[in-house]
């Protein structure tokens, strides 16, 4: 739901845009941008990068949404599911700033606000439901035996991490 709320958001900004090629422009900007901080996540993961201890502590400052994911996790109820939910579509994630971008590009051209935001949500809708079965393979992945070794996860977490960012900065150079 949030990033269909948030897709419908780009996409009624887009239908007030006329320019297209500089959405387009924006977008592959975006990609490059994406898949060299997506690498850079990869590589620090593995502490590979002088920074990596970072992403494994999570936001040490204790911002808001670390605060309301904690009090919320801490609730032994399936109702608890949904907010949480909520908040994990706000975390910082560069495919999700990508799709978001072209969710704006969807409202280009639309005949009114209302089409640009259906468009842009449908868009956004389509994309949370491709990260399932990333989701269960990751869930199931991490439920086997073998792998409950928080260094071989993050190890295999961040090469696939790099290979990601790699294809992301690849699809931005040849991105028309």
């Amino acid at each position: 739901m949030t990033y269909a709320v948030l897709g419908g958001v780009m996409g009624v900004v887009g239908s007030f845009t006329a320019v297209s090629a500089r959405i387009a422009g924006l977008q592959q900007g975006a990609m490059i941008a994406t898949g060299v901080l997506i690498m850079a996540m990869g590589l620090a993961m593995n502490e590979w990068l002088p920074f990596g201890k970072c992403f494994r502590r999570g936001d040490p400052a204790g911002g808001i949404f670390s605060r309301g994911f904690r009090k919320l996790s801490t609730i032994k109820s399936a109702y608890a599911y949904f907010p949480i939910g909520l908040l994990l579509g706000l975390l910082p994630c560069g495919p999700a700033y990508t799709a978001l971008i072209a969710a704006a590009g969807t409202g280009i051209g639309a005949p009114n606000a209302l089409n640009g935001f259906l468009s842009g949500a449908g868009l956004m809708i389509a994309f949370g439901l491709g990260t399932v079965p990333a989701l269960i393979l990751v869930a199931k992945l991490a439920g086997m035996g073998w792998l409950t070794s928080r260094r071989l996860i993050y190890r295999i977490g961040s090469i696939l991490m790099i290979l990601a960012g790699l294809l992301y900065v690849i699809r931005g150079v040849r991105y028309v």
